[in-house]
């Protein structure tokens, strides 16, 4: 009768198991990112620069450094992905950071905890190209502002997947676990 009951608790387990991962905020350090080595290698963008405000799920940047990509202009508004992972004062106006923004759905410049970094993080100051250019100033003509980059629907979900995937498979070895246990008894 025991491994009957076992084999009962085995769907609640299953059942409960995205409601407890719906409702737990995990620390930034759980967050599986790739590093900025390969971010900024692949990005069509990067540059560096000091946050000069927060509004809700976006801020503003004043650019001092293109690193690459052209035609950045000094200061733009990136929309932030999955806020909930960064620090309280990562984002605070004043700190200068190193951002490979990707686009979002409309168009528009987003960034997130795997694309951007503290700009004087070591393994980001070695990444520094040996020649940066200069930003376009935002009071340049319409054609030297760059248009928006093109819409690649994948990325944003590329940081959730890792960790969604991981409890998924958490979740299938205890609960193979438990039914190796009851057939054990079994026998």
């Amino acid at each position: 009768m025991r491994p009957l009951r076992r084999l009962l608790a085995l769907p609640l387990l299953i059942a409960a198991t995205p409601v407890a991962l719906a409702t737990t905020t995990a620390p930034a350090s759980a967050l599986s990112c790739v590093g900025p080595k390969m971010v900024l290698a692949d990005a069509t963008f990067a540059y560096a620069g000091e946050i000069v405000e927060r509004d809700g799920d976006d801020i503003r940047v004043a650019v001092d450094e293109v690193w690459k990509g052209t035609r950045v202009p000094d200061e733009l508004w990136l929309r932030l992905e999955l806020v909930e992972w960064f620090g309280a004062t990562e984002l605070s106006p004043g700190t200068r950071r190193v951002f490979a923004p990707s686009s979002g759905p409309h168009g528009e410049p987003t960034v997130n905890p795997c694309s951007t970094w503290l700009a004087d993080q070591s393994d980001v100051v070695s990444r520094r190209p040996t020649t940066v250019t200069e930003p376009v100033a935002t009071s340049a003509p319409p054609a030297a502002i760059p248009e928006p980059l093109p819409v690649d629907e994948g990325l944003p979900a590329v940081p959730l997947a890792a960790g969604t995937g991981g409890a998924v498979g958490l979740m299938l070895i205890v609960a193979g676990g438990l039914a190796r246990r009851g057939r054990a008894r079994q026998a």
